[in-house]
């Protein structure tokens, strides 16, 4: 019988995210795990990724979307990286619903996570630098600024980043990501 892991423990909190080790991660994973180790303790025996993608840097990307997890109160979906079949990364996203801002669970995220990891100030970046990288990703671009804070954890010969930025349209946060993932 296949083992699985629950992608929806009962309200993760901003605690959840970094290792025994300090990495930042999820659910103790190891970067660099196999697709396919990782992928049946999803429940994701055999699937075909959400996305692909070859970036211009070099390296294979794919996408797994495993469902939704519970995080401050809201719902975040759950997406899985792999660069060249290894896993890289963690994604979390909420995306606003018609007429809702998404800014104040930004801000109460971005407090929690600095005062737990440090976020240094957070930087914006305008829509005509984006579009061209979500374009190498197959992405639409829906938004028109991006603000965001991340932080790097070095260990030994590798390094984890946690990203956490806001996406608005006109003003207002549209929606959220949170990346933990390997940094390069």
């Amino acid at each position: 019988m296949e083992s699985t892991v629950s992608p929806e423990p009962s309200g993760l909190a901003a605690e959840d995210f970094s290792s025994s080790e300090g990495d930042f991660t999820y659910l103790e994973l190891e970067y660099g795990t196999p697709a396919q180790v990782v992928l049946p303790l999803f429940g994701l025996s055999g699937a075909e990724p959400d996305r692909e993608w070859e970036s211009n840097g070099g390296g294979f990307h794919s996408e797994y979307r495993v469902g939704a997890v519970d995080l401050d109160g809201a719902s975040f979906g759950l997406t899985l990286g792999f660069l060249d079949g290894l896993l890289n990364s963690f994604t979390f996203t909420c995306d606003a619903q018609e007429g809702e801002d998404l800014t104040p669970l930004y801000e109460d995220l971005r407090a929690h996570f600095g005062s737990l990891y440090g976020l240094p100030e957070e930087e914006s970046v305008l829509e005509d630098v984006l579009a061209p990288a979500q374009e190498e990703r197959g992405k639409d671009l829906l938004y028109d600024i991006q603000r965001f804070s991340s932080v790097v954890e070095e260990e030994g010969e590798r390094a984890t980043r946690l990203s956490l930025s806001l996406m608005e349209l006109d003003g207002a946060g549209v929606q959220l990501e949170l990346t933990l993932g390997l940094y390069q």
